[in-house]
C-alpha cells in the first residue's frame, strides 16, 4: 500500500513540476498489470531522478537565497556530472527535466577546463541563433550530492547558459558572442571524451570537411 501511495504521489509531483506527460509513468505501470514490480524501473528513469535532484536543489539552495549568486561557479563543488539532453522550446532547468542519459561523472580538472574555455574572449567570434535547445548539460553537486549550480550548451544555437551565476566574458565584439569554429571543435572533443556524442552541425559555424575528419 505504501508503494502504491508513493507512485501516486510521484505522478502528482511530476505534473506539478511541468513534465510533458506525467501520466506516462502511470500508463506503463497499468500496462504491466503489476505496479509493484515496476517501481525500480520508474525510479531509474533519468528525468525522475532529475526531478528528485531539482527538488533538493530548490529546497537547500535556491529557496534560501536572499541574494542570488552572480558568478559561475559560485561554489567549490565536489561532484561534476554531464548529461545528454533533448530540449526544445522552454528549456530552463532542462539539465534536470530533459535528460536523455543517466549522467557521467567527470573530474574537477575537466570541469575547470570547460569553464576556462567558456571564459576566454578568443573562444568566441561568431553569431548565435535566437533559439536555445541545449543537447548538453552539466551539474555541480556538493558533498551531499545536492546540486548547487548548472550549465547547458547548445551547438545548434552556438551559445551556452549557466544558473544561478554567470560566466563573465570580455567579448572582443559584443555582437559576435557565438562560439568560434575552433571552440566548437574543442567542445565536441570534450563531449566525446565524456562519452557524449554531440552531432549538431551548422553550415554557418562549422567546416564540414574538418568536422568529418
Amino acid at each position: 500500500m505504501k508503494r502504491i501511495i508513493y507512485i501516486t504521489g510521484l505522478i502528482l509531483i511530476l505534473h506539478a513540476c511541468g513534465f510533458d506527460d506525467p501520466s506516462a509513468v502511470n500508463k506503463k505501470l497499468a500496462k504491466s498489470g503489476d505496479a509493484l514490480s515496476q517501481i525500480d524501473k520508474t525510479e531509474a528513469d533519468p528525468n525522475i531522478q532529475g526531478l528528485i535532484e531539482l527538488i533538493a536543489f530548490e529546497k537547500k539552495y535556491e529557496n534560501s537565497w536572499s541574494t542570488k549568486p552572480t558568478n559561475f561557479p559560485h561554489s567549490k563543488g565536489e561532484i561534476f556530472k554531464v548529461f545528454k539532453l533533448d530540449c526544445s522550446g522552454e528549456c530552463f532547468k532542462s539539465e534536470f527535466r530533459k535528460r536523455k542519459s543517466a549522467g557521467v561523472e567527470i573530474s574537477k580538472e575537466d570541469f575547470t577546463n570547460l569553464v576556462e574555455l567558456l571564459s576566454q574572449p578568443l573562444s568566441y567570434g561568431n553569431s548565435t541563433a535566437a533559439c536555445y535547445d541545449p543537447k548538453f548539460g552539466l551539474i555541480v553537486y556538493d558533498k551531499e550530492n545536492v546540486a548547487t549550480e548548472f550549465l547547458s550548451i547548445c551547438l545548434d544555437c552556438n551559445s551556452f547558459r549557466t544558473y544561478p551565476g554567470q560566466i563573465f566574458v570580455n567579448y572582443k565584439n559584443e555582437s559576435l558572442t557565438g562560439f568560434s569554429k575552433e571552440t566548437r571543435t574543442q567542445l565536441r572533443q570534450m563531449f566525446t571524451k565524456w562519452g557524449i556524442q554531440y552531432e549538431g552541425f551548422s553550415s554557418l559555424w562549422d567546416d564540414k570537411d574538418q568536422l568529418e575528419k
